[in-house]
């Protein structure tokens, strides 16, 4: 039996990210989308359907943390009084958080200091969680460490939105849906609250 020929590495990111938020996305559409972006890439519908069927296991597990956090959720999973603090100011300044950026909230809330600072944080160690687990990279923050430190984290996610191998990621309609609009939409956001 013949088989087609080998899907690249990169092809099969870039449909994971096209069905962030998209799974309802079929092999037609799928198909359809990547050849409008990349027109040097050529494969079967068939094969679309292959590589949908592939990632929807990594999407499904990636789902429970990336909904919607709220208060009824302590029941589940409580948290200290004044990491529930930080949550709430940071949910009134910038609306809603993900499960997985509370986590992250709760991680940071005494370490980062000021809203935007934390929320940039709690963003960008999100985001780069997502992306390991989307392309099965190990989850290494050691980049991230440093550039906390640093208090670089703006340069770095801005290298990010502007890297071939991250830009698609940043593209992605969960990122979109979250009301972030594009990285470089996200970045200019912070931008405008470091002059108030």
């Amino acid at each position: 039996m013949a088989r087609g020929k080998i899907v690249r590495p990169e092809v099969e990111e870039k449909v994971r990210f096209l069905l962030l938020g998209n799974e309802k996305l079929m092999g037609k559409e799928l198909k359809s989308l990547m050849e409008e972006k990349n027109p040097d890439i050529e494969y079967t519908v068939r094969t679309y359907q292959t590589l949908k069927r592939r990632a929807i296991p990594a999407l499904s597990s990636l789902k429970d943390l990336d909904m919607n956090w709220h208060i009824g959720l302590l029941k589940q999973s409580p948290l200290p009084s004044n990491v529930v603090f930080n949550i709430l100011r940071l949910m009134q300044k910038y609306g809603t958080l993900t499960k997985r950026e509370v986590l992250w909230v709760s991680r940071f809330h005494e370490v980062v200091k000021g809203d935007d600072t934390l929320r940039l944080a709690v963003t960008c160690y999100s985001l780069w969680e997502i992306y390991c687990a989307l392309t099965g990279k190990e989850f290494n923050t050691t980049e991230l460490d440093k550039e906390l430190i640093k208090g670089n984290l703006k340069s770095l996610y801005q290298k990010w939105i502007q890297s071939p191998q991250t830009k698609g990621f940043f593209e992605a309609s969960m990122f979109q849906s979250r009301g972030l609009g594009k990285g470089e939409d996200y970045l200019k956001s912070y931008r405008e609250d470091d002059k108030q």
